[in-house]
């Protein structure tokens, strides 16, 4: 869906000689022709056009039940605007027959709806891209899957950071983390609801995102409402929406590859991360002195699932991807070296994420585990620190005397 703004002098005496301009719009017109300025947020502020849109609305704008916004389009002289869920309200041209600035209002409400609808396509490409990537991981790294273990709140960040990139206007960003400004207001206006005490359904996936997607589309309805109800100088009405003018300029179309690109690369390394936190598989990480780091070249024969990372003396932190293994007399852990091929040669993901990361985002969080640093979304870029998290045991100390996953335990996780 495209919206085109066409920017034209444009002749409208013919149009003033069967209806009076309103007086409040007369002090901005020119008498021979129809002057615009480009579509940003500076044309806005030269015109005043907050202060203009609070003058007008309070005197000629009357509030009826419903479609307040319908009111203050009918007030310009533009009866025919109908904004709403899949629904197409066009400014026309400048002075065709809203003049400046409150044509300016008009493209501002006009990009606000077409944006509210592109959230909701957002929404079921970001829908459909999951159902078709998230079973296939979920073959590979979870075979026999518990349903009860992960938050179903957990997945639901995709949608949320699927909203929050579609641009206000422009072309659909693709910058390392999600677009601040698209947040804020998804967050505030949108509000995804919480998804309390429901669990990600790793055996039937479709069920699960079927609803986030009815939750979250019932929001983006919810707000779409509220909106266009409200009286129109409210704390929830359209002037409180478009005010600044962060919405006026030309909504470009975006495709479900747009949306799929910018997050297949992160939701696949959330949800491996996800799958790893619900089989409780940890890192073990250890600190190897006397140049142990340097002369382990050989990855001491552990392959993918071992990295040590040395510093100038070839000491640093031997990390271990684990998990325990309940079929061994002693409770020691497997080491998980088809797991971490899977990782590496067919996910792309590399040692450094899902061996080093997580003790990285640990470190980086005084010591707090699984710290989500995202405010409820994920970031576009899959090597941010945190996003491929899950529990770090220092073994250091006692794990000679009582084993690896006993001494992880005694410091209190869930291993």
């Amino acid at each position: 869906m495209r919206t085109q703004i066409l920017l034209a002098v444009c002749s409208f005496s013919t149009f003033w000689t069967s209806l009076a301009a309103p007086s409040a719009l007369l002090q901005y017109r020119d008498t021979t022709s129809c002057p615009t300025g480009p579509l940003t947020a500076d044309t806005w502020e030269s015109y005043g056009v907050d202060v203009f849109l609070a003058t007008w609305s309070a005197v000629n704008v009357t509030v009826t039940p419903t479609d307040n916004v319908q009111s203050l389009a009918a007030s310009f002289g533009a009866p025919n605007f109908f904004c709403g869920l899949d629904e197409t309200c066009n400014a026309g041209q400048p002075c065709v027959p809203v003049d400046i600035p409150a044509w300016y209002v008009l493209v501002a409400i006009q990009n606000w709806n077409s944006y509210m609808n592109a959230m909701n396509t957002a929404l079921n490409f970001a829908s459909t891209m999951i159902s078709l990537a998230l079973p296939g991981i979920v073959s590979d790294f979870y075979p026999n899957p518990t349903d009860n273990i992960t938050p179903l709140q957990e997945i639901g960040k995709v949608f949320t950071t699927a909203l929050s990139i579609v641009p206000f206007t422009g072309a659909l960003g693709t910058a390392s983390s999600v677009v601040t400004k698209g947040l804020t207001f998804v967050l505030g206006i949108v509000k995804p609801p919480a998804l309390p005490n429901l669990f990600l359904d790793w055996s039937d996936v479709s069920t699960s995102l079927g609803k986030i997607l009815e939750g979250d589309q019932n929001a983006l309805s919810s707000a779409i409402t509220t909106t266009l109800n409200s009286p129109v100088n409210s704390s929830t009405g359209i002037n409180q929406i478009v005010a600044g003018g962060d919405f006026l300029g030309v909504n470009q179309n975006f495709t479900e590859n747009d949306i799929q690109s910018a997050l297949i690369n992160s939701t696949t390394v959330l949800a491996i991360s996800l799958i790893f936190q619900a089989q409780k598989i940890f890192i073990a990480a250890t600190f190897s002195v006397n140049g142990n780091c340097a002369d382990s070249t050989d990855n001491r024969g552990l392959k993918l699932s071992y990295l040590c990372v040395p510093n100038s003396s070839g000491e640093g932190y031997q990390d271990y991807l684990l998990t325990k293994n309940d079929g061994s007399s002693d409770g020691e852990p497997a080491d998980l070296d088809d797991f971490a091929n899977l990782l590496v040669n067919k996910y792309g993901i590399s040692q450094q994420t899902f061996l080093v990361g997580p003790r990285d985002c640990l470190t980086a969080n005084g010591g707090k585990q699984l710290t989500d640093s995202f405010n409820g979304t994920i970031p576009l870029d899959p090597t941010t620190q945190c996003l491929f998290n899950i529990l770090v045991c220092n073994v250091d100390g006692g794990a000679a005397d009582v084993g690896i996953v006993q001494d992880c335990q005694d410091q209190g996780l869930d291993v």
